[in-house]
């Protein structure tokens, strides 16, 4: 018996209003959002299953059912978005069960290293960014799926703390160092990319305000060199904070 699904009506919206060039790539945005959020549905499948099989606690294996119906429901949100504006949202290509960084760890480590890099890192990224989209967004329609988006993030974000200060006193000690360096890597991994976008833009121009964007606001984008600089921010004054209150920095 399946679950009582969530609303999926988006306020209307009116795909003609928008530069043509503009609104070419926000179908392509949303599609390939779509495709990471299914990404996000794989990767919490895996989670659930690394939570059984180490035999959690209940409570999160719950929440866990919970991120993954969010993250079900995040699929739906992006290709209604996506195809109101005309868009066509495609299903990534299939996957392995385990990614290259699970598959090289012990069973025992696996929930702990997923909630390090999808929940922890990865969500407090996205949460920022989203944040980012929402304060700027003034189209219903779009508006209302970032929203959507953003909220569920959140509780994914708090629930990877939550999952850490759970099984990281419960390592041996000796490990401690090993799993900090973990951390370090997945953050290293976001700041590579950062660095990278950010090399051809002088000091004195890294600051958001030049680069308001208004017009791809609407639509739910940003530019590449704006997401970067609300990364490198959120890595400074809020990634790194929340590493070193768990133990992992």
């Amino acid at each position: 018996m399946s679950a009582p699904a969530r609303s999926l009506a988006l306020p209307p919206i009116e795909p003609a209003r928008f530069d043509a060039t503009l609104l070419v790539e926000a179908r392509l945005t949303w599609a390939d959002r779509v495709r990471t959020e299914w990404r996000s549905v794989q990767v919490l499948t895996r989670w659930l299953t690394e939570l059984t099989a180490t035999v959690e606690p209940l409570p999160f294996l719950a929440d866990a059912v919970h991120a993954l119906d969010d993250e079900i429901h995040h699929v739906a949100l992006c290709s209604a978005l996506c195809e109101a504006l005309g868009g066509r949202p495609e299903r990534p290509a299939p996957t392995a069960a385990d990614d290259a960084t699970s598959a090289r760890l012990a069973p025992s480590e696996r929930p702990l290293a997923t909630a390090i890099v999808m929940l922890v890192v990865n969500e407090t990224l996205s949460v920022a960014y989203l944040q980012d989209l929402a304060a700027r967004c003034e189209e219903p329609a779009v508006r209302f799926v970032l929203d959507a988006l953003l909220a569920d993030e959140l509780g994914h974000r708090d629930l990877g703390a939550d999952f850490v200060r759970h099984a990281l006193p419960r390592r041996p000690a000796a490990e401690r160092a090993e799993w900090r360096t973990f951390a370090r890597r997945a953050v290293e991994h976001h700041r590579h990319k950062i660095d990278a976008l950010l090399a051809g833009v002088p000091p004195e121009r890294r600051a958001l305000e030049h680069f308001p964007d208004p017009a791809r606001a609407a639509l739910g984008m940003t530019t590449w060199v704006r997401q970067a600089l609300v990364f490198e921010e959120t890595l400074e004054l809020t990634l790194r904070p929340r590493l070193e209150a768990l133990d992992l920095a």
